[in-house]
């Protein structure tokens, strides 16, 4: 998906970091599925990100030394490419719903108030709530 996207094309991006699917491997390595972004990010010719709004949201085991460490990693990396955090970075324990709540409601609630970010329609209704949880 990313290789045919330009940085122009990139207005807002969520990045979740969980494990298995972005987990951290090694001293705070991107995972397999998350190798190839992630070297598009450290390449000396990687683009300036001054129109990105991201958020990131780490899930991990704070019983590891590099707790996070991919999460870590990346937002640092967005913010040294220019991108704007739409909050800070949240990093969750393995009791993690209250805080991942929170972050799903308070990025819910900045993308509502600046909907000019989203390369949707503003008549398109905002809805992160899927399950009888409301967030699934």
């Amino acid at each position: 998906m990313f290789q045919s996207m330009t940085a122009g094309d990139i207005k807002a991006c969520w990045i979740i970091c969980t494990n298995p699917v972005a987990s951290t491997f090694g001293a705070g390595d991107p995972p397999d599925n998350g190798e190839s972004f992630w070297q598009a990010l450290q390449a000396d010719n990687a683009p300036r990100l001054p129109d990105l709004r991201y958020a990131v949201l780490g899930f991990g085991d704070s019983s590891y030394d590099l707790f996070c460490g991919f999460a870590r990693n990346l937002d640092i990396r967005l913010e040294q490419l220019g991108a704007q955090r739409l909050r800070g970075r949240v990093d969750c324990d393995t009791d993690f719903e209250e805080q991942a709540n929170e972050w799903i409601h308070s990025i819910e609630k900045a993308l509502t108030a600046r909907r000019e970010w989203l390369p949707i329609s503003n008549d398109f209704p905002i809805n992160t709530r899927s399950g009888s949880d409301g967030y699934s």
